[in-house]
């Protein structure tokens, strides 16, 4: 991503989820932000395996379920206010 988000004036926010005295052990407990705070959410990839399901992996499926759900309704919401003009 760069500097783009900053060139239009974003603030980028990094939370570092695994820190690296966890690498043998990855299963922590991560609490994310509320996903309607946030304009865009990047997920990076991670050497462990989903399929593993860590705590913090279902943390981080559940924020994106509502991020998703957060944005699908604001989109409808829109639309609909759109239709009644």
């Amino acid at each position: 991503m760069g500097e783009r988000p900053a060139e239009r004036g974003r603030e980028r926010e990094e939370l570092l989820v695994v820190p690296a005295g966890r690498y043998t052990n990855p299963d922590v407990d991560v609490a994310f932000p509320a996903p309607e705070d946030y304009g865009l959410i990047l997920t990076l990839r991670t050497p462990w395996s989903v399929a593993r399901r860590c705590a913090w992996i279902e943390a981080e499926l559940a924020l994106l379920c509502s991020a998703h759900e957060v944005r699908a309704d604001a989109f409808l919401d829109q639309v609909a206010g759109a239709g009644s003009k």
